[in-house]
C-alpha cells in the first residue's frame, strides 16, 4: 500500500510550495517576462508581461482560448447574478 505523505492544514489548502508560472503559462503558449524595475527610492519591483508564444501547437493554442472562454463566461454569469 503507497502511503500518501502528511501535510498541515495550511500546506493542504494553500500549498507548500510556488507555482513556476512560466511552466504553467507555456502550456498554454504564452511566455512570461519577468524584468526588475526600480521605483522610487531605487526600491526594486518586479514588472511582469505576457506575450503569446510565436509558432505556438495548435495544443498550446487550444488551451489559451478555453482560459480565454472560460473567463468570458465567468463574467457573463458575475453579471447576471450581480
Amino acid at each position: 500500500m503507497r502511503r500518501v505523505p502528511t501535510c498541515t492544514v495550511f500546506e493542504r489548502h494553500v500549498g507548500a510550495r510556488d507555482i513556476n508560472y512560466a511552466d504553467v503559462l507555456e502550456l498554454a503558449g504564452i511566455r512570461l517576462i519577468a524584468r526588475d524595475a526600480r521605483v522610487a527610492n531605487d526600491v526594486p519591483n518586479d514588472v511582469y508581461r505576457l506575450e503569446p508564444i510565436a509558432g505556438a501547437t495548435p495544443a498550446q493554442i487550444r488551451i489559451r482560448d478555453g482560459w480565454v472562454v472560460a473567463r468570458r463566461r465567468r463574467e457573463v454569469a458575475f453579471q447576471k447574478n450581480g
